[in-house]
């Protein structure tokens, strides 16, 4: 899924199960970074979040 930042923070809070305010307030996602999650019967996983390691540091912005 592609998305903007705010939705993005809204979705991860809802998938983790964590309500929108203790989310960390410093949580940016770059411009083009990657988040993973595994949905399963146990619940939800994160494996990784705001990746951006495909961009040189000069290009990585949010």
């Amino acid at each position: 899924m592609i998305t903007h930042q705010n939705f993005a923070q809204f979705l991860l809070a809802a998938l983790l199960g964590s309500p929108q305010n203790r989310l960390p307030a410093k949580l940016v996602l770059h411009n083009t970074a990657a988040c993973e999650l595994e949905l399963g019967p146990r619940g939800t996983r994160l494996l990784f979040l705001n990746r951006h390691d495909h961009l040189p540091g000069h290009l990585v912005t949010n």
